[in-house]
This record gives structure tokens, C-alpha cells and sequence, in this order.
């Protein structure tokens, strides 16, 4: 059954591969009106999730939100499986980052860092395209899908020379193994732990669990720590600022960097809130008091 899957999952690739850009993107807005008003996917959830994050804003306003929220999530769906087939030059031209000398010019730690990004705009086409910009070994922490032949593919098709895709089960193992050479370590650090032990922020009027290995491998390690600021540009087309957020990790209280990566996050949601997954059940832990 596996294999079928993964089967149909290729023939999904090779037809996105084939369709221009433009007839993605009127595919994804016929999706986002099914989702938004014949499916209604995660619909309350959302509407939930919005109307806590920010209780300030009319109820039109937040409808906005919600309907263009699902046409981010169509657009990163489609355009990631568009960019199994697209070749890095093309891609480059759609996804630029900005100020990467950052990276390569910072040796501290040995020039090792620790880049936290979200869920925000397209994160995956980030991961394909930041190896040509940073000239030293890239692990990305990733969570392994459960088909193990799709799981395959899109490792083999994400990583190259300098890329390679890590589970999350082997983060321990992966720092130690590296920790004489220098690499960049990206986390995707918004996501929702498994386990509600761990640290708990503030974070858009809201009591919520945080996942703590940025914050934990920073401290032992002494890596500098960088914001991975994503914006969308137009459909299809998007810039990566590279920002500072911690410089000096040993210097940091346990919790303090997650405090900082989250305040970071959540200014980018007021400002546009439009581009992240709000369809995740962000806030399905509740703290325990007392």
C-alpha cells in the first residue's frame, strides 16, 4: 500500500512539474475556495486559534485572515510539489536570500550556527536554495514521513552535496557527530511538541508549550543563534532576511533563547498574519497550574 501511495504521490510531482506557473496558481485558488467553503478544513480551528491571537480585530477582519491563510497553504503545497522538478536556477531567481554573508563571515564557535525558522510563507523551497548561498555542510532537522519511499524521494530531491535532511529523533546524535566541523543547524521551531514538558512562553496572549531544542543545543554548544525572516514577495517569488537573534548563547539563561525566537515570531504574526499555519492545532497542550 505504501508503494501506491508513493506511486501516486510521483504522479502527482511530474504533473506539477509539467504545469506552468500560472496554472498553479488558478488550481490553488479553486482549492482555497474549497477549503474555505465546501470542506471548511480545520475551519473552527482556525477561526479559534485567530480570534484568541488577536481578540482586537472585527470579525471581518479576521475572516480575511482565514480565507487568506488557506491560499497560503495551497500556494506552499502546490509550489512544493512544483519545486521537486524545478533546477536551482530557477529557483534561485524565486527565492533569494538576503545578507548571507552573516553566515559565512561569522566565526565564532568554530563557524558553526543555528538558524530557527517557522512555518511561514515557503519554508520548503528554503531548504533546497540555502546551500548555494552558505559555503559550509547545512542539517536540516526535519520530521520523517511515514511512507518510507516518499520519505526517501524527498530526502534524495532536498538534499545535495551540502544539504543533508536529519530526523528529529537523531538531533542528539547529529550535534555530536558535526561538533568538529562547521555546519549550520536549521530548525523549523514553532512546531508543537510531542510533550507539554518543556518550555512554556506568552506567545500571541496565549500560554504555550515550546519546543526547546534550539534553545537547549545553543547553550551547550556556544553556536550563534539566527532568525530566518521569510517574506513573501509575490506568489511564487520570496526573500529570506538572515537576522541575528542570539550572538552569544552561553550567555543566555535556560529558556531565554526560545523566549526571544517566539517574541521574534510573534512580531512577525501581528505585523502579517496572513502567511502562517494557522490550520495547526498550535495550542492543543494547556498548561497545568499549580
Amino acid at each position: 500500500m505504501q508503494y501506491i501511495s508513493y506511486l501516486f504521490f510521483r504522479g502527482v510531482v511530474f504533473l506539477f512539474g509539467w504545469m506552468p506557473f500560472s496554472m498553479i496558481y488558478v488550481l490553488s485558488d479553486f482549492i482555497t475556495f474549497l477549503l474555505y467553503h465546501v470542506f471548511r478544513y480545520r475551519k473552527t480551528l482556525v477561526w479559534n486559534n485567530l480570534k484568541r491571537s488577536f481578540p482586537n480585530k472585527t470579525d471581518a477582519e479576521l475572516k480575511h485572515i482565514v480565507y487568506e491563510q488557506y491560499r497560503n497553504f495551497s500556494d506552499i503545497l502546490f509550489e512544493s510539489f512544483k519545486g521537486f522538478t524545478m533546477d536551482i536556477e530557477t529557483m534561485k531567481a524565486r527565492y533569494v536570500f538576503l545578507h548571507p554573508e552573516l553566515l559565512n563571515q561569522d566565526t565564532s564557535a568554530g563557524g558553526s550556527s543555528i538558524l530557527m525558522a517557522s512555518h511561514y510563507s515557503n519554508w520548503e523551497w528554503g531548504v533546497i536554495c540555502m546551500s548555494s548561498y552558505y559555503n559550509r555542510m547545512i542539517l536540516g532537522f526535519y520530521k520523517p514521513i511515514k511512507n518510507k519511499y516518499i520519505d526517501n524521494y524527498v530526502k534524495t530531491k532536498r538534499g545535495s552535496e551540502r544539504m543533508q535532511l536529519v530526523s528529529i529523533v537523531d538531533t542528539k546524535s547529529v550535534f555530536e557527530q558535526y561538533k568538529n566541523q562547521a555546519c549550520a543547524y536549521a530548525l523549523v521551531a514553532d512546531q508543537n511538541p510531542s510533550s507539554p514538558n518543556s518550555h512554556w512562553i506568552k506567545f500571541l496572549n496565549q500560554d504555550t508549550v515550546c519546543l526547546h531544542g534550539g534553545d537547549k543545543y545553543a547553550r551547550q554548544t556556544g553556536y550563534p543563534v539566527f532568525f530566518l525572516d521569510m517574506n513573501r514577495v509575490k506568489r511564487g517569488h520570496y526573500t529570506v532576511d538572515i537576522e541575528y537573534l542570539v550572538r552569544n548563547p552561553l550567555e543566555c539563561a535556560e529558556g531565554e533563547i526560545t523566549k526571544k525566537f517566539m517574541a521574534r515570531l510573534e512580531r512577525k504574526l501581528i505585523e502579517n498574519p496572513n502567511n502562517w499555519l494557522w490550520t495547526h492545532n498550535r495550542w492543543k497542550h494547556k498548561k497545568q497550574i499549580g
